[in-house]
This record gives C-alpha cells, structure tokens and sequence, in this order.
C-alpha cells in the first residue's frame, strides 16, 4: 500500500484543498479523504459518483507524475497517520 496527500491549489470553494489516499499494488485507490477549504473531512472505500467524494474509475499516476502538475503539492505520509485522517473524517 501506498499513502500520500495531496495539496490542490485552487480557488474554488466547492472542491476539496486536501486529498489523502491510500493506493493499493495495482495503482487503484482503497480509500480517501477529501478536505475542504472549511476543515470539512469526508471520507469514503466506494465508487459513488453521485457524492462529491468517490474513489476513481481510475488507475493513480506514479507520485511523481502527480507532482509535476503545478496545481498539486504531493506528500508522503505513513499508514498512521492515514489511519488518524480517516478516523476524523466523516462518511460521504
């Protein structure tokens, strides 16, 4: 497994500031953790496109590819500390 968050530099308040992931060996995410501008957590293990935190259709993109787009700042973090935002998130 794999865990990271993610900084998304952006001005829309709607959209999450903060992504947390835990990504499994086949590059596919398990769960995640939005966070928004307002300190808001939510946090899902599902495919729901209905809500506005849904694990993706798709596969993650190696870290350092994520890391090259100038909207996000990428940062490592270990399986405690996914464990301790996961736990402050609230369902989506």
């Amino acid at each position: 497994m794999v865990f990271f968050g993610a900084r998304w530099l952006h001005d829309n308040d709607e959209d999450p500031v903060v992504l947390y992931q835990e990504i499994g060996p086949d590059r596919f995410e398990v769960r995640k953790v939005h966070e928004f501008r307002d300190g808001t957590r939510e946090r899902t293990d599902q495919i729901e496109p209905e809500k506005r935190t849904s694990l993706s259709w798709m596969e993650i993109p190696p870290l350092e590819q994520i890391h090259v787009e100038s909207e996000f700042e990428v940062f490592t973090i270990t399986a405690e500390e996914f464990e301790e935002v996961w736990t402050s998130a609230s369902d989506a």
